[in-house]
């Protein structure tokens, strides 16, 4: 059943109306980075990142649920992906070493952050000072009434703006080509 559920994530992250593949173009990720994707769901972005950051790089799917990390797991070993490691979390993901990642993508999950001003806060020491955050999600304003609207499955972009600057983050550059979602890339202030 949770395979089902991944191949349900990864057929939804791939549909054209998301622009997946100007997602990706769009982060200007090269050979050894290391990425980590929050909320990694089926494993759609975490696979393709770990081809761009090749052998000499590494990704960070991280998820709340174990049986979508043992998708993921199965599925990258298929794809030879070696440098694509599963972390399970029941909250921060405490596994991943300070100082060590290039990016942080958090798509479709900012919104069931309890408290994302201090998870951001404390993924900061996660970062290489030139390291960015980048949050995609649904806006409260994507229109009429929805699944997302009527279970809380938004958030605005205004309100991510506030809690990444109260952890210490600076909006870099935001985008508009997904139509209900917004797309925002972050960087960490110095602390210096």
């Amino acid at each position: 059943m949770t395979d089902i559920r991944a191949k349900m994530f990864n057929r939804r992250a791939s549909g054209a109306q998301f622009k997946p593949d100007d997602v990706v173009r769009s982060l200007s990720l090269s050979p050894g980075q290391t990425v980590a994707d929050i909320g990694s769901g089926g494993g759609y972005y975490s696979f393709r990142f770990a081809q761009i950051v090749g052998k000499s790089g590494r990704v960070y799917a991280v998820d709340t649920n174990q049986g979508l990390l043992d998708y993921v797991r199965r599925q990258g070993a298929e794809k030879g992906l070696s440098r694509l490691e599963t972390v399970l979390t029941d909250g921060f993901p405490s596994a991943i070493p300070e100082e060590s990642l290039d990016l942080v993508f958090v798509r479709n999950v900012y919104h069931h952050l309890p408290d994302p001003a201090g998870y951001f806060a404390e993924m900061k020491k996660r970062l290489r000072p030139k390291g960015r955050a980048v949050i995609i999600d649904y806006s409260e304003k994507s229109g009429g009434i929805s699944f997302r609207s009527l279970f809380d499955h938004t958030v605005s972009a205004e309100k991510v703006q506030q809690d990444m600057a109260r952890a210490g983050y600076r909006l870099e550059h935001s985008y508009n080509f997904i139509s209900e979602q917004y797309y925002l890339v972050f960087s960490p202030l110095s602390t210096g």
